[in-house]
């Protein structure tokens, strides 16, 4: 699925429906595989060529003249520069350009058999699993990556697999019991990438169980929330302080939390303690 460029869709729908889906799994006692994709200067590397073969195939009209149109305007593009003539990119600020790319790059997912979701040219591919079917799940995500590499080199794009990202999510339960040692590696392009903790996705920084720990602290350590909303920040500190106060008398929260070293540490702990129950 394609969320960007289309009404009522954001990254805050594409990650509903990430979040959703591996939250799930975990209640399911299923283990998450996510890997999210990074392409390097997707939109300046669409051939021209291969983005109007594309359309002809999308049958976006009977009458041939559209296509032919939509090749004026791609190739009647002149670029600053000792002004050259440019047969890749879709133009800049164009206002059909979301719309070409999104019907570029959608073409990536026809083979993927595991679960994908994309944002623009951010896309992420994941699969649920028992602990038993790990390694099976790996060899998948694997089988899948080789299907995107072999794309993006047949349609002229490149990936980037230092900046790739992979995460297994899942309960603590499951994630303590994986054998991190003899787990195969996720391959791109001949080059491996390491299981993280936590990732950040489209702006949402995850980690391996979903506790929303990670988000928490981000947000607590961002200057606008420092110094430049202080009234809200002085009332959001006042309503978490007389919350947890009455937790703490009715004996309602937790040992580790009622433990915290900092307050720093008890707001976000306390703050992670009231999304995983509400």
């Amino acid at each position: 699925m394609q969320s960007g460029y289309r009404p009522g869709h954001s990254t805050a729908t594409a990650l509903l429906q990430i979040t959703y889906d591996t939250r799930y799994g975990v209640e399911k006692q299923k283990l998450t595989i996510l890997t999210i994709l990074d392409f390097s200067n997707a939109f300046n590397t669409v051939g021209f060529y291969i983005l109007l073969g594309i359309l002809r195939f999308l049958n976006i009209s009977l009458n041939i003249s559209v296509v032919d149109w939509f090749r004026s305007y791609l190739f009647g593009q002149d670029v600053f520069s000792t002004w050259t003539t440019t047969a890749a990119c879709v133009p800049q600020g164009g206002v059909l350009s979301p719309l070409l790319f999104a019907n570029f790059f959608s073409s990536i997912s026809h083979n993927l058999s595991t679960s994908y979701h994309l944002y623009a040219d951010d896309l992420q591919i994941y699969t649920q699993f028992s602990l038993e079917d790990l390694s099976k799940a790996v060899d998948t995500i694997n089988a899948d990556l080789t299907c995107i590499s072999n794309w993006s080199k047949r349609y002229g794009l490149t990936m980037n697999p230092k900046k790739t990202q992979d995460i297994v999510i899942g309960s603590f339960r499951l994630i303590g019991k994986i054998g991190w040692s003899s787990l195969p590696p996720i391959l791109l392009d001949c080059t491996q990438i390491p299981y993280s903790n936590k990732v950040k996705n489209l702006g949402l920084h995850l980690d391996f169980c979903m506790s929303w720990t990670s988000q928490v602290n981000k947000i607590c350590s961002e200057p606008s929330v420092r110094e430049s909303d202080s009234q809200f920040a002085g009332f959001f500190k006042k309503s978490l302080t007389v919350t947890a106060v009455r937790l703490w008398k009715r004996n309602s929260l937790p040992l580790h939390i009622r433990r915290a070293q900092s307050l720093h540490s008890f707001k976000s702990l306390v703050i992670s303690y009231y999304l995983e129950r509400y």
